[in-house]
């Protein structure tokens, strides 16, 4: 997308465009340098090669989509002080809506025999109503789709003819305050298509201001082999989504059922705003492929009339940017990740309660960028087009601190006093912010580190998943849950009966060692006795022999 942007904003866009600033200077170039660009008739002509029903431009590589537009937009003509007509700039208020002869003379009807050519020639000077479509955003203004337009032949020579008649019945005045050429050019190498608006703003001072809208968009893709790849990312996408919102879901409904306000912590909102995020992306998403649809039925019935995708191209921005918000919320959903980690845990409250220093700190400093911003928009106002406004010098005067200015037209604009004021606001920018750091760093970091955060143990979306994939498991798989169940019993019993085993071989060896001690006794007594029985009888042989 960037590569076509760029091909074709030299091609169409080149600085003989950007440097336009009177009418006649505008008159000359959309009659030389863009009627040209249109297609590259001498191809035709010089191969022979039969002229297609849609013709590739003057680089030979792209198409432009049925034709191109020139639409402009007109105020009413206003009375200032002493009756003296003036014109001032443009506002939806004086905005002009009415129809007109060639010429801007009053407008009347035609009659039924009139030439094709005349009516055609007439409806150029008549207002048309559009409302289906996006405003357009020139560099002074917002204009609106409706207006009145002129379609552009595809062949140079007849452009160029049909711009040559308008510049004699000065279709642009002084009264016109937008003339803005659209277009939709369509790649083939790439598949690529790109929503084309060349916008010259007309200043009540007498000159213009140009400006130019760029952007491509595959509307193609599913007719490309990367479709399988591309629903697969989108179904995946889809059953992230359908997951946190059932699993946060389930967790409101829980909480609720507890009494527990669920919503309250910064985490909880995320997660939340996330979802919401999500959910608007799909709904962008699907009205974007609608307005598509639309725009390519219109083209289809109506091939030779100029088919309006810009409605498509601004959906596909928001798209993008609700797919950057998501991708954002992702992003900080993942410090709660982190916040295992207990330096990222203590990086994240220090940080939050430094909110409301910084919200103290971050009030002077902002008036002080204004003051500068008020010097460089009353010194470089009159001269440089940066600085012409004070919103278009407050992100000049940001862009001075980021180094991102034109520092040689500021010198050469006021040599002394610029140098001076970026001295100035760089010295007291470093010194404000340092010492705004070093406060929070001393003060801050301290009073944590007195108070250390407990650590995270665990993350409450991985219990869940653990135990719902638990439950998930038995209940869709009863016969393996009852077997666990049953073997769990076995085992029971097998170890009650062990256990009862040990206990009644533990009584038997009881009993045996006390049978074993009797039976010790008693021999011990028998023992005893016959030792006496025989001390008897050798003392009365020993008394018999005496």
């Amino acid at each position: 997308c960037f590569h076509l942007n760029t091909s074709l904003k030299n091609l169409l866009a080149p600085p003989s465009f950007q440097s336009i600033v009177t009418i006649d200077q505008y008159w000359s170039w959309i009659q030389n340098n863009f009627t040209s660009k249109l297609s590259d008739e001498a191809f035709y002509t010089d191969t022979g090669v039969p002229e297609p029903q849609e013709k590739y431009m003057e680089d030979g590589t792209n198409i432009i989509i049925s034709i191109a537009r020139l639409r402009q937009i007109r105020i009413k003509n206003q009375n200032c002080t002493g009756n003296i007509s003036c014109l001032p700039a443009f506002h939806r208020n004086m905005m002009e809506t009415s129809h007109y002869n060639p010429g801007w003379l009053q407008f009347t009807e035609l009659s039924a025999d009139t030439p094709f050519p005349i009516v055609r020639y007439n409806s150029y000077w008549k207002w048309k109503e559009e409302n289906n479509s996006f405003q357009t955003y020139g560099a002074l203004s917002l204009y609106p789709s409706s207006g009145y337009s002129v379609p552009l032949a595809n062949s140079p020579q007849t452009a160029r003819q049909q711009l040559n008649y308008l510049e004699e019945d000065e279709w642009l005045d002084r009264q016109t305050r937008a003339a803005i050429l659209e277009m939709t050019i369509y790649n083939p190498a790439t598949g690529l298509m790109c929503i084309i608006k060349l916008i010259a703003e007309f200043l009540p001072t007498g000159n213009l201001i140009t400006s130019s809208y760029f952007h491509s968009v595959n509307f193609l893709l599913y007719s490309k082999p990367l479709t399988i790849g591309k629903t697969k990312i989108e179904l995946v996408y889809l059953t992230a989504l359908i997951f946190m919102t059932a699993y946060y879901t389930y967790n409101l409904v829980d909480s609720r059922a507890k009494g527990v306000k669920m919503w309250r912590g910064f985490w909880s909102c995320l997660d939340l705003a996330t979802i919401v995020a999500g959910w608007t992306a799909v709904v962008v998403y699907l009205i974007r492929q609608d307005v598509l649809q639309d725009a390519i039925q219109k083209f289809i019935e109506t091939p030779y009339y100029y088919t309006d995708f810009h409605s498509a191209a601004e959906f596909d921005i928001v798209f993008a940017n609700c797919l950057g918000g998501l991708l954002f919320l992702v992003t900080l959903k993942m410090i709660d990740l982190l916040l295992v980690n207990t330096r990222i845990r203590l990086l994240t409250i220090i940080t939050r309660r430094s909110l409301l220093t910084l919200a103290s700190l971050g009030v002077p400093f902002f008036l002080l960028f204004s003051a500068f911003t008020q010097t460089f928009l009353l010194l470089f106002g009159t001269t440089l087009h940066n600085f012409s406004s004070w919103g278009l010098a407050f992100g000049s005067t940001f862009g001075f601190v980021l180094g991102e200015l034109n520092w040689s037209a500021m010198q050469h604009a006021h040599p002394f006093l610029s140098g001076l004021l970026g001295v100035l606001l760089g010295i007291a920018s470093i010194i404000y912010l340092v010492n705004m750091f070093a406060v929070i760093v001393c003060f801050q970091v301290k009073e944590v580190k007195e108070n250390p955060p407990e650590g995270k143990e665990s993350l409450p979306i991985f219990s869940f998943i653990g135990g719902k994939l638990r439950d998930w498991l038995f209940l869709a798989l009863p016969t393996l849950g009852e077997l666990a169940r049953v073997v769990q019993r076995e085992l029971f019993r097998k170890k009650s009966k062990e256990a009862e085993v040990l206990v009644v071989e533990e009584k038997y060896n009881e009993e045996v060692e006390e049978e074993r001690k009797m039976l010790n006794s008693i021999l011990d007594d028998v023992y005893r006795r016959v030792n006496v029985l025989n001390e008897k009888e050798r003392i009365k042989r020993i008394l018999s022999k005496a």
